[in-house]
């Protein structure tokens, strides 16, 4: 979203990427945890590591809907 008066944007954005260029070249970019430092301090390791379950599972097809 840009201001019309400056044509600058509104907010800053950060741009992080979480998996090195080599996973990234490897096809295993979902797997890296070489650049897992880089998580900004507003996120927690633990709330990464339950998003990388929910996103395996629903690849795989074997997350559950809640009852």
């Amino acid at each position: 979203m840009v201001d019309p008066a400056t044509g600058r944007p509104l907010f800053a954005t950060r741009c992080i990427e979480l998996a090195c260029e080599a996973c990234k070249e490897n096809g295993k970019a979902h797997e890296c945890v070489h650049m897992l430092h880089l998580v900004p301090s507003w996120q927690s390791a633990e709330r990464h590591r339950k998003l990388k379950i929910m996103v395996r599972g629903a690849a795989t097809g074997t997350t559950r809907p809640r009852a």
